[in-house]
């Protein structure tokens, strides 16, 4: 199992690292040439796109990787229904779009939903050989796919922005992004397409896909009723100053979870009767990202200011102090999205819909109480305590209904990076208050390789270094 891990863990992480370095000039690019208004419309429109797609394609993949008795027919039937449907919902998504423009009171909406629905057929259709792809452990040919993907669709974002898109420019990115993925990923997994829909296919993969689909249902609100509330509260441009913190919060998750996390399911799922070697791996694959989030949310905590400025430009000083609230959670991002892949890597099927559901729970009434009482400010502090509240909770249940382990277990991780967090933190912070580097870049430059000095000396010091590299080796 470690050599697969190793194996896709090399790959993912230049995928991942290309595609953050492609989405970041985008934002760069974007967030100077359209304003918070238009990037808060784009955001709402994104928010209803991830629904559908979830409630369509969460149970598809994770259905198609765990079960082992699929074969070649059975994966040319499921996507010719992928097809099908995704055509039927992208119609209803259009649709949708008219009803959104008379409660929101802006007819932007129409035109926007329209020309997102083509996302719903290319998502759903590519679902069936994005899961083909990872079952196989072809994660090599996946994140090609992600690189070519990402940097065409950043062009023709970039490109149709500077030639006055408007959010429009967002709308073409995405696009672009989905087609050639799908095209890539057909080509790469050898399905073939033959006039067939057979319902033994589905039923195969009925059962599982099911309970995902509703996993997925609920986690969509986990993540997005902040969003809606905030819309429909504050407006459009408040919206986009919210998305653009929360985007902060979510990019170490993306540069870090995201190469671990798509590696879960089909490696540990060819272990999921041996749950004592599946704990002990996954736990040391957990105290490293605990240990990476530790200097990371301290970085973008400490200069939320700077890291806004250089990266959205002056028009998004709004978003200063709900990026430093939202930032302080980024460790909690890191290792609280592994939770579920685990909960399935198990078979705890169930297990996982009443964690899921307990999450969204807290998470609701934390946005409610967030908007009832207070600005963009309190609201960002009562997401923040919900993630960090649903982090430990998740946790728990984990360790006690999967892993066959103990809370206590849980807490103990937090230990090491606890220490590093107090070793960083109290001389970085005198430093950055007493002394001036000079321009924006150069002190994210300099701030940055102090944290990073500091938590490389750490490592080197406690020993979690030898840890860490004896996780890649062999055994």
């Amino acid at each position: 199992m470690f050599k697969d891990l190793r194996s896709g863990f090399i790959f993912t992480s230049m995928g991942q690292f290309t595609n953050i370095i492609v989405m970041f000039v985008l934002n760069m690019v974007l967030s100077r040439i359209l304003n918070p208004a238009e990037i808060g419309v784009v955001a709402l429109v994104q928010v209803f796109l991830y629904f559908f797609q979830s409630l369509l394609t969460s149970g598809i993949a994770p259905a198609i990787i765990q079960n082992k008795e699929l074969d070649e027919d059975d994966y040319s039937s499921l996507l010719n229904f992928s097809f099908l449907i995704g055509i039927i919902i992208s119609i209803a998504f259009g649709l949708l779009g008219f009803i959104i423009a008379k409660i929101y009171k802006n007819t932007a909406y129409i035109g926007l939903f329209w020309s997102m629905s083509l996302l719903i057929t290319t998502e759903l259709t590519n679902s069936v050989p994005n899961a083909v792809l990872n079952k196989r452990k072809q994660f090599k040919e996946v994140n090609i796919r992600l690189i070519v993907s990402s940097m065409l669709g950043a062009a023709v974002g970039v490109t149709s922005a500077l030639m006055g898109a408007g959010a429009y420019a967002l709308v073409l990115n995405l696009t672009f992004i989905s087609v050639i993925s799908l095209v890539l990923n057909f080509y790469t997994s050898k399905i073939k397409i033959k006039p067939v829909l057979n319902k033994k296919s589905l039923k195969k993969i009925i059962g599982l896909a099911s309970n995902q689909t509703g996993i997925g249902v609920i986690i969509y609100f986990s993540r997005n009723f902040d969003n809606l509330i905030v819309g429909k509260k504050f407006g459009d441009a408040t919206l986009g100053t919210y998305s653009k913190s929360y985007s902060l919060m979510l990019l170490p998750n993306m540069i870090f979870t995201n190469i671990f996390q798509p590696l879960f399911q089909p490696i540990f799922s060819n272990h999921q009767d041996n749950i004592p070697y599946i704990r002990e791996v996954y736990l040391q694959i957990l105290k490293v990202l605990l240990l990476i989030g530790a200097p990371v949310t301290i970085f973008f905590v400490l200069d939320a200011d700077k890291i806004v400025l250089f990266m959205f430009g002056n028009q998004w000083s709004e978003a200063f102090k709900p990026t430093a609230i939202l930032c302080s959670t980024i460790w909690v991002q890191m290792t609280y999205t592994t939770i579920g892949p685990m909960f399935l890597s198990c078979n705890k099927y169930r297990e996982q819909l009443k964690q899921s559901i307990i999450s969204v729970v807290i998470l609701a009434l934390s946005v409610l109480i967030g908007a009832l009482i207070g600005d963009l400010i309190v609201m960002s502090i009562c997401v923040a305590v919900a993630y960090i509240l649903n982090f430990f909770v998740g946790g728990a249940m984990l360790m006690k209904l999967a892993l066959e382990s103990t809370f206590r277990r849980f807490l103990r991780l937090l230990i090491s990076p606890l220490l590093c967090a107090i070793v960083i933190i109290i001389p970085s912070y005198f430093v950055f208050y007493y002394i001036d580097f000079g321009g924006v870049f150069i002190e994210l430059l300099l701030r940055g390789l102090l944290i990073l000095g500091l938590f490389l000396g750490y490592l080197v010091v406690s020993g979690e270094l030898k840890n860490i590299m004896h996780i890649f080796k062999n055994r």
